[in-house]
C-alpha cells in the first residue's frame, strides 16, 4: 500500500510567452505552487496548485492554498496510508417489471465527498440517453469504512445502494432499484 513519506512545496514567479488580459489588466508572471509528493520507496510525483494569485474570482488564491496544503492536508497524507483514488462496482439492478434488470458499472473518481484513509463516502447523480429515445437518471451512493485486525491486516465494509429512473417522452416507464447492498473485502498482499 502507498504510504506519503513527504509534501514539499515550492513557490515559482513563471513568466509568461504571451501576457494574458482580461479587463482588470495584463498578466506577465504567474505564482504557481509546485508540489513534489515522495512516497516509502522513494518514487516521487510533481504536480500544480492551480489557483489566481488573489481572492477575486474565486475564494482560493495562491497565499491561501500554500497554508491549506501545507497546515490541513499534507499532515492528512504524510506518513500514513494511501486514500482511495477510485471505485468500481458492477451491479445489476432489478426493475419494477421482473422481467428486467439495469446492468451498469459505476466509477467514482476524485473529487470523492468524503476520502479519508479509514472513510470513503460519495453520492452523484447521472444521467444518461439510451436507445430507443430513453433516458435514465440514476443517483447512487457508496459508504465505506476501513478497519485494521490486531496483526494489521485491513479489510474494507460499506453499503451501496442505487435507483435508476428510465423515461421516454417525459414518462416514467420503469424504476430500478437496489436498496441497501452491504459488502465487505478484505484485500491480498
Amino acid at each position: 500500500m502507498l504510504t506519503i513519506r513527504s509534501i514539499e512545496l515550492t513557490e515559482i514567479n513563471l513568466p509568461l510567452v504571451h501576457f494574458f488580459e482580461t479587463s482588470f489588466g495584463r498578466t506577465y508572471e504567474r505564482r504557481i505552487i509546485l508540489v513534489r509528493v515522495e512516497d516509502a520507496d522513494g518514487a516521487e510525483g510533481w504536480g500544480e496548485i492551480t489557483c489566481g494569485e488573489v481572492p477575486g474570482y474565486s475564494d482560493e488564491w495562491t497565499d491561501s492554498a500554500w497554508v491549506t496544503t501545507e497546515k490541513i492536508l499534507a499532515p492528512m497524507v504524510v506518513g500514513k496510508d494511501g486514500l482511495v483514488s477510485r471505485i468500481r462496482i458492477s451491479y445489476s439492478a432489478p426493475c419494477s417489471d421482473p422481467r428486467y434488470r439495469f446492468p451498469n458499472v459505476l466509477r467514482l473518481e476524485p473529487p470523492l465527498a468524503t476520502s479519508t484513509v479509514d472513510d470513503v463516502s460519495e453520492t452523484v447523480t447521472l444521467r444518461d440517453r439510451l436507445s430507443g429515445g430513453g433516458r435514465s437518471r440514476q443517483t447512487a451512493t457508496v459508504t465505506a469504512h476501513r478497519t485494521l485486525d490486531a496483526d494489521g491486516a485491513e479489510s474494507w465494509r460499506g453499503t451501496f445502494r442505487t435507483r435508476v429512473v428510465l423515461t421516454r417522452g417525459g414518462k416514467r416507464l420503469d424504476t430500478c432499484e437496489l436498496k441497501r447492498v452491504t459488502w465487505s473485502v478484505t484485500p491480498t498482499s
